[in-house]
């Protein structure tokens, strides 16, 4: 089984390209967009991953990193990995349970690609039925989309404060030796003092 999975991944996670074709050098025409049968364009369902968006299949939806606001950097042979979502013909762009905004781009092939806050959204093929998210961290640059997700081009969200540093340990003082040798047994075998201990 972890040979077939291997032999399947590996071609599909250097899909995982950019712009230009990435490996394949120039880039192909992209297929178009495909649209859900049926059902909302894009819908928040519970996975293994938790809450993440859908489309009206039941289909993962993933987003590229290197994707900006308003355009697709996945193109030719990633497009063929990476189907890019097309809002559904009879109903348009529909959505339910979002709470970020639905839009559209057009592609460089000329299709239309439904966006969630402003993030082109994709399916993977690599995923076999409804809930796989098989495409989850591929190549470092695709991500399963969630309800939460930002806008590309928005400044990031502000860092919580920092604690101020922690003080270091507290330093127990130590007890300095007495001052005194009695010289006896407990106190490296010296005559006894007469205290019993040697």
């Amino acid at each position: 089984m972890k040979r077939f999975v291997l032999s399947v991944m590996a071609p599909l996670a250097l899909a995982a390209c950019g712009g230009g074709g990435g490996i394949y050098g120039m880039a192909a025409q992209s297929p178009k967009p495909t649209a859900p049968a049926g059902g909302a364009t894009v819908q928040v369902t519970g996975s293994r991953l938790g809450t993440i968006l859908t489309d009206g299949r039941g289909e993962t939806l993933y987003y590229d990193a290197l994707d900006g606001e308003g355009r697709s950097v996945c193109t030719g042979q990633c497009a063929a990995s990476w189907r890019p979502l097309a809002p559904m013909a009879s109903a348009g762009l529909t959505g339910t349970g979002l709470s970020g905004k639905l839009g559209t781009i057009t592609r460089p092939d000329g299709g239309i690609q439904v966006t969630y806050n402003d993030r082109p959204l994709y399916t993977f093929v690599g995923d076999g039925k409804p809930g796989d998210t098989n495409g989850q961290g591929v190549a470092g640059v695709w991500f399963v989309a969630t309800p939460g997700l930002n806008d590309p081009d928005a400044a990031p969200a502000a860092m919580p404060a920092s604690p101020p540093p922690a003080a270091p340990p507290a330093t127990r003082a130590s007890t300095p030796a007495p001052s005194f040798n009695d010289h006896d047994a407990d106190n490296g075998g010296a005559p006894s003092d007469g205290d019993g201990n040697g």
